[in-house]
């Protein structure tokens, strides 16, 4: 796979040519939802995880953002600043619309997910994983994407969000 290959050539870059063997791999299911809880502004309390809406709803990641957020916020507290997270609101909208063709198309997931983590740095897929990445990597990863159903669900959530919000 593209994760053992550039684990690979890491561990050989920084190490040489050392043996390793690889114990387990990962494996579950992604929960793709937000957390229906809102943001509470008291200072006092802080929602983390799942309800502070830290999961990458495209991905389900969350560990290292569960990481870098607590850094944050400790960083926030300590400077006597608002301790909330903000949200990255482009990279919400790629998630949905990710979301959206995982609905709309859902045999073809597979190869959404294949064309993501096979034709994409492992490097840049972390940043964009934990939200750091700019807007170059972005388009990498949108490039490396099937892209007329990418548009098509890019329509089809917009459409949806239009009479979403005609309705409310």
């Amino acid at each position: 796979s593209r994760y053992t290959k550039d684990i690979t050539a890491y561990v050989k870059k920084k190490y040489g040519n050392i043996s390793f063997k690889k114990k387990y791999t990962e494996s579950g299911i992604i929960p793709m939802f937000r957390s229906n809880i809102k943001y509470n502004n008291s200072n006092k309390i802080i929602k983390i995880g799942t309800a502070g809406n830290w999961m990458r709803l495209s991905t389900g990641y969350s560990f290292q953002n569960s990481f870098l957020n607590a850094k944050k916020i400790s960083n926030n507290i300590i400077t006597n600043k608002n301790p909330r997270i903000r949200e990255n609101f482009f990279l919400l909208i790629l998630d949905l619309i990710f979301c959206e063709y995982i609905k709309i198309y859902p045999k073809h997931s597979t190869k959404f997910f294949e064309s993501f983590f096979s034709k994409v740095k492992l490097q840049t897929i972390a940043k964009f994983l934990t939200g750091n990445s700019n807007i170059f990597e972005i388009f990498q990863i949108l490039f490396s994407l099937p892209k007329i159903k990418l548009i098509i669900s890019s329509i089809i959530l917009l459409k949806k969000k239009i009479i979403y919000e005609q309705k409310y």
